[in-house]
């Protein structure tokens, strides 16, 4: 029999995988051809005396960066620096890589006795749902390194306020990839990234900083439709 069924958070979908259990082949669940969501429906013929699985593939996830100019090469627009000592972008198009993991720029961050240094931009771009993955991550070059850097997401959610945080590692290094994340905890309503140099000594190079939201997305497993009239119990 022909049942329509109506799938909620799924507008389309490329393919729907069906399976099917019946008296054609009762050794194995076969996997039959497959059918489509149209405007939130399935229409689909479900034979009589069989058990179907429909299996509903995800539609592609979406990553949202919510930094602005994260790869400083428009200098410290969107960022405000606080206590700055020699803390600026830095810019080398002669040597690539030298100041800059891509592009030609980079921030650089000094440790300084007695000092905590921050850089912060406030979210001007708000995106992300309970349960999507926020991710803040950087490229970062080490000279001589001996003060704790750590950026920091502060999150407002409907659930609450969440932060989000890791620290560079110290020493001398060539551009390595750092980060972190975690699932929010609610709606995303406004937010910041700080970058914080706490006192001491050495340099870091900052580039690609970047606040990625990827939004949750997971296969869904509809179940088969009521039992079609003339099945043997």
């Amino acid at each position: 029999q022909s049942t329509t069924i109506t799938v909620t958070g799924f507008d389309a979908s490329p393919a729907v995988e069906v399976w099917q259990y019946s008296s054609a082949n009762l050794a194995a669940v076969v996997q039959q051809p497959d059918t489509l969501i149209t405007s939130g429906v399935i229409n689909h013929a479900f034979p009589a005396e069989s058990v179907t699985m429909l299996v509903v593939s995800p539609p592609p996830g979406v990553s949202t960066d919510l930094i602005d100019n994260g790869s400083f090469e428009s200098s410290l627009t969107s960022w405000t620096v606080t206590n700055p000592t020699q803390d600026k972008v830095k810019c080398d198009s002669l040597v690539p890589g030298r100041l800059a993991h891509t592009g030609i720029c980079g921030l650089q961050l000094t440790g300084t006795a007695g000092i905590t240094t921050k850089v912060k931009q406030v979210l001007a771009t708000i995106a992300g749902a309970t349960g999507d993955s926020a991710v803040i991550s950087a490229w970062a070059k080490g000279k001589n390194l001996a003060a704790t850097v750590q950026l920091k997401a502060t999150l407002t959610t409907t659930m609450g306020t969440q932060n989000i945080k890791f620290s560079l590692p110290l020493g001398t290094y060539a551009f390595t990839a750092a980060g972190t994340g975690d699932d929010l905890l609610g709606d995303l309503v406004s937010g910041k990234l700080q970058i914080i140099v706490k006192p001491g000594s050495g340099k870091v190079f900052l580039d690609d900083v970047q606040l990625t939201i990827n939004s949750a997305r997971g296969s869904a497993l509809l179940p088969p439709p009521e039992v079609p009239q003339g099945w043997r119990q």
